[in-house]
This record gives structure tokens, sequence and C-alpha cells, in this order.
């Protein structure tokens, strides 16, 4: 994990935003703006697959952090793989992207515990957003 800061005080870790980073979408410019994204902003950037195993091997291994899920990834059922990323890796906050996202598909993410949504093309500004709204344990 990276640099923390430690409060002595207290005896606890500092929020201080940093976050793992893991992609899963077949669309590479997607995946290269988040990986430019995290690198130059004091995040961690574990990894990016257009493949569903491959992703999850990272989460695995990692335990925790942000997971970018691209709703257009061919042959991955989103919805099936954030309940189960919320109930078998909660750490894992699942952060749902689309190119032509529907009512549907936010009411269905967000009752599969979907911790945010972005519209494609992606920007800086709405990644920000919502990573900020996510809580990281201390």
């Amino acid at each position: 994990m990276g640099a923390q800061e430690f409060d002595f005080a207290t005896g606890k870790v500092v929020n201080s935003g940093f976050r793992q980073i893991v992609v899963l979408s077949g669309c590479e410019p997607s995946c290269e703006f988040i990986e430019q994204y995290a690198r130059g902003n004091r995040h961690k950037f574990l990894g990016k697959s257009a493949d569903l195993r491959q992703a999850l091997e990272l989460v695995r291994k990692f335990k925790q952090g942000v997971f970018f899920l691209d709703a257009d990834t061919d042959g991955v059922d989103v919805l099936s793989l954030a309940n189960m990323l919320a109930e078998k890796a909660p750490a894992f906050h699942v952060i749902l992207m689309s190119q032509t996202p529907t009512k549907e598909l936010l009411s269905q993410g967000k009752a599969a515990g979907v911790a945010g949504f972005l519209v494609k093309p992606l920007s800086v500004d709405a990644i920000e957003k919502v990573i900020e709204r996510i809580k990281v344990p201390t």
C-alpha cells in the first residue's frame, strides 16, 4: 500500500484520500484515462484488464480499493459481478461506467451495491467526485 499519514495523538491512520484502483473494461481509452488519472492523483493503479479472471485476481490479491467496472464489457454480467464483489470483497467499492446508462441500470446497480456511476466518455472531474464519496476505513 502507499504512504499513509499517521496521527500519533489518536494512534490512527489518517484518511488521506489514497485509493487502490482496478479497471475491468474492454474499452482501452477508458482504461488509459483512469490509469493516467490514478497515477497523477496519488492513487495506486493496480491494473486493468478486459479479462474478468485477471481483474478478480487483483481484487483477491489486494483486498481493498476501487473497482471501475465497465457495463459495456463483453461477456460480463456486471450486476451479478457487483453483487458478488459487495458480498465477497466489501472493501472494494464498485464504480459502474457506461456509454449509455439507463434508469434501469442505475437502479439495479444501486441495488447490487454499486458505490457510484460514471458516464463515458470519462472526465477527471467526474472521477474525482465519485471517488471522494467513497468512505475509506481508517
